[in-house]
C-alpha cells in the first residue's frame, strides 16, 4: 500500500488507506503520483475564471474528488488532466452563477470591487454567448493552458479545428468585450 500522506490546513494526512480501498494498490499510487499535477491544473482554471483562492481551493478539491471517483477511467490514457481542468472550469462558471444570484439579493460592493465584478461579469456572459465548442476549446487552450494537440485529444477533433474554433471564439469575446461591442 502507497504511503502518501497530503499536507492540508489541519496536518498531514495519510491518503493510502481511504484512496487504496477505493482504487487498489496500483491505481491508488498512480492517483497519488498525478494528484499535485491535477489540483494545480484545477486550481489555475478555478482562480482564472473566480479571481478567489478560496474558491480556487475548494473547486480545486471537488475536481480531484471527482477525479479520485473515476480514476480507473481517466487513468487509461491521457484524459486525465484535461478532463480536471474540464471539471474545474464547469464548476467555477457554476459557482460564479451561484454567486451572482446571491449578489442580485445582497448589499451592494464598494465601487473598485464592483469595477472587478462587472469585468468579470462582462467576461461571464461573453463566454456564454459563444457556442459550446468555442466556449470548451477557449476555456481548455487559454485558461486551463493546454496545448492544441491536448484539447484536440480532449473534445475529439483535429489540431486544426482546435484552432479554428479557437480563433473564432477569441475574435467574438474581443467583440463582446471591447468599450462599445455587443453586451
Amino acid at each position: 500500500m502507497s504511503t502518501a500522506a497530503w499536507s492540508t490546513a489541519h496536518g498531514e494526512v495519510n491518503v493510502a488507506p481511504l484512496l487504496g480501498a477505493r482504487l487498489g494498490t496500483s491505481l491508488c499510487d498512480d492517483f497519488v503520483a498525478a494528484y499535485p499535477d491535477l489540483r494545480g491544473r484545477a486550481y489555475r482554471v478555478a482562480f482564472r475564471l473566480l479571481g478567489d483562492r478560496h474558491e480556487a481551493e475548494d473547486i480545486a478539491q471537488e475536481a480531484c474528488i471527482r477525479a479520485c471517483m473515476r480514476w480507473r477511467r481517466l487513468a487509461d490514457g491521457d484524459y486525465a488532466g484535461p478532463w480536471v481542468a474540464h471539471v474545474s472550469a464547469n464548476l467555477a462558471r457554476d459557482r460564479w452563477r451561484h454567486t451572482q444570484r446571491a449578489r442580485t439579493r445582497g448589499p451592494q460592493t464598494t465601487n473598485a470591487a464592483a469595477v472587478c465584478i462587472a469585468e468579470r461579469v462582462d467576461l461571464h456572459r461573453a463566454l456564454d454567448a459563444l457556442p459550446a465548442r468555442q466556449r470548451e476549446v477557449v476555456l481548455l487552450r487559454y485558461i486551463a493552458d493546454l496545448s492544441e494537440q491536448e484539447v484536440a485529444r480532449r473534445v475529439k477533433c483535429a489540431p486544426g479545428t482546435v484552432k479554428t474554433h479557437a480563433a473564432r471564439g477569441l475574435a467574438a469575446l474581443r467583440s463582446a468585450l471591447e468599450p462599445g461591442g455587443e453586451r
